[in-house]
């Protein structure tokens, strides 16, 4: 094309690229090109086309004036094009080992003849069930699908995504039924020598040790399953650690395993079977399990109920010697079927937490109950009872499903569920309970007529799974349908700010972004910190911070610690682009309190 032509292209789903003709007002074919066209471009070299070739392949064809040239793409799964001057192709990196669910993205500029490519360094899941903190701090994730186990450190991402060619005799991860990816990974520990162990539901348990873990040379795989160690089911959803050292194998269906030496899990000695029956755990999903000393340990088993097992026994106590292959001296208390006053039906308890005091935090349904036992009587006594929040007033937890319970370092309770996150601290013999959840589920819960914009937060999205609480520092993981999140947790309970967060804005609303990123005098800013509310701020302190999200809840910017409250945001995304035009809520957090508001961002001509 001539410069200063203007084209009018159509890339057709079967019949390649068209050109609009204005002298003919009509649609004229370029070139013999067929088939399905993904993306268009233009320069000065001519019309790019990205061209599905097969299901697995796609390819670039250049229209050079009088005809269509094949080109390599650097990854085969090129989706779209762009020309800014240089061609640019985006997609999806994928290799024969990686799931369609994991595959990473990639993006490639044209350099004369070749192609200088990047692929993404990031977690290859979308959905994240379990996880755990390492012994060095390092971040471990699951995917609830089966496609990942990923590791977060300061050095980025690592992924096992691999599948195991045979069963423990190879590197990898169980493969489906289907020969793919599938088997559900629900649970994932990290030993203190650097272990790590995960299963894959309806497949066994793996035992991940990475090089240089427990004076490993190279990474290594154990494949566990019923059929080669003394493993009860390969249904396991959850395993746990016991503080002596023993993981404990919770089962759908056929109770729960101990084992004693994880090092020598091919030893059928030092396995453990914890009875199904009455005494024991009475059969059933078992849910969860809390360690509440190193001789007594909870269980919740699904239509059973609570379960208390004193490995012990009532004449020992937990300075004596744990007494775990001498099952004649283990104690089962009944299952605890009802609490008085409990606001669920306490067979259906699905997750546990052991508080300081030794009592007992369960959840189940959509509330939380914390009781003390009697172990004499065997009798629980209610202590605290929180369900739905029914009004603004009230005292009360987000709504749905609660799906897993842990304490921090405070003391504090946290409690995930579909709609987000609550935290239960009590602070002066005072009750509070904090919420956070992620725009999306703000709105779709309605959740605006009780609580206030503040709650939103950067959560993943979708239900939040699983918790997992830093023995280390003040950091808590959260597992959800659309991804992870890392929570910093303050060592005192936030103060309450003195100033009036209802006066907060921010302005130019409508926001156009300056052309010129580092155009400081265009940017967003931040109104309504006077001196009676703030003592005048200039800058964002440490622990505050303004976060800008689209309405599909996902986080576009975030100014933190040192920005000044009149340059929050320059309208540039975390990827450097500009922000589309369209409706944002910015979320600001200073001196401990909390405002969102809505702002417009527009794209003037005349800026």
């Amino acid at each position: 094309h001539a410069v200063g032509d203007t084209l009018l292209l159509a890339g057709t789903a079967t019949d390649g690229v068209y050109r609009w003709a204005d002298a003919g007002e009509e649609w004229a074919k370029i070139g013999g090109l067929a088939g399905s066209i993904l993306s268009l471009a233009v320069d000065d070299a001519g019309i790019w086309a990205l061209r599905v070739q097969t299901a697995f392949e796609n390819q670039i064809r250049r229209w050079n004036g009088s005809s269509w040239q094949t080109l390599a793409l650097p990854h085969p799964r090129g989706r779209v094009l762009l020309s800014d001057g240089d061609i640019w192709v985006a997609g999806e990196f994928r290799t024969e080992t990686m799931s369609r669910r994991s595959g990473r993205a990639f993006l490639a500029r044209r350099e004369g003849e070749s192609w200088q490519d990047w692929i993404t360094d990031e977690q290859l899941m979308y959905t994240v069930d379990g996880l755990a903190f390492g012994p060095d701090g390092a971040l471990w994730l699951g995917s609830r699908t089966g496609d990942a186990v990923a590791r977060r450190d300061q050095d980025g991402w690592f992924n096992i995504h691999e599948l195991a060619t045979v069963e423990n005799d190879s590197l990898g991860l169980f493969a489906g039924n289907d020969g793919l990816h599938g088997p559900n990974i629900l649970s994932l520990t990290v030993r203190e020598n650097g272990e790590v162990w995960f299963g894959q539901f309806t497949k066994g348990v793996i035992r991940y040790t990475p090089a240089g873990a427990g004076g490993q040379p190279a990474e290594d795989f154990d494949h566990l399953t019923a059929e080669n160690c003394a493993l009860s089911s390969d249904r396991v959803g959850g395993i746990v650690q016991h503080p002596a050292g023993p993981l404990l194998f919770l089962t759908d269906g056929d109770g729960a395993d101990v084992l004693l030496q994880p090092d020598s899990w091919s030893d059928p000695g030092v396995w453990l079977q914890v009875p199904t029956e009455v005494p024991g755990l009475g059969g059933g999903l078992v849910r969860d399990a809390a360690v509440a000393r190193p001789d007594v340990i909870w269980f919740a088993v699904q239509d059973v109920g609570i379960v208390r097992w004193d490995i012990n026994g009532l004449s020992l106590g937990p300075e004596d010697g744990l007494t775990w292959l001498d099952t004649g001296d283990d104690f089962w208390h009944a299952p605890i079927t009802s609490i008085p006053g409990a606001i669920y039906e306490v067979t259906g308890t699905s997750c546990l937490a052991i508080a300081a005091d030794g009592s007992i935090w369960a959840g189940g349904g959509s509330g939380v109950v914390q009781f003390s036992f009697d172990v004499a009587f065997g009798q629980p006594t209610l202590l605290q009872n929180f369900w739905e929040k029914g009004d603004t007033f009230a005292v009360g937890l987000l709504t749905n499903t609660v799906n897993d319970l842990v304490l921090d370092g405070n003391g504090h309770l946290w409690v995930a569920m579909d709609a987000g996150l609550n935290r239960i601290r009590t602070v002066d013999g005072t009750v509070t309970i904090d919420a956070y959840t992620d725009l999306v589920s703000f709105f779709d819960y309605s959740f605006g007529l009780l609580y206030a914009t503040t709650i939103i937060t950067g959560l993943p999205g979708g239900a939040n799974m699983e918790l997992a609480a830093d023995s280390r520092n003040p950091r808590l993981l959260v597992g959800a349908d659309n991804g992870a999140a890392l929570l910093t947790i303050l060592a005192e309970a936030e103060p309450p700010g003195t100033g009036d967060s209802r006066s907060w804005f921010v302005y130019p609303n409508p926001f156009d972004p300056p052309e010129d990123e580092g155009d400081r005098q265009h940017q967003l800013k931040v109104g309504g910190l006077g001196a009676d509310s703030t003592g005048g701020v200039e800058f964002l302190a440490a622990g505050d911070r303004v976060e800008i999200f689209n309405l599909e809840g996902q986080l576009v910017a975030r100014a933190t610690e040192g920005v000044a409250i009149d340059e929050v945001w320059n309208g540039r995304n975390r990827e450097g682009r500009k922000a589309s035009t369209g409706l944002y809520v910015v979320v600001i957090r200073i001196g401990g309190e909390a405002r969102a508001v809505p702002l417009a961002v527009v794209d003037s001509p005349d800026h």
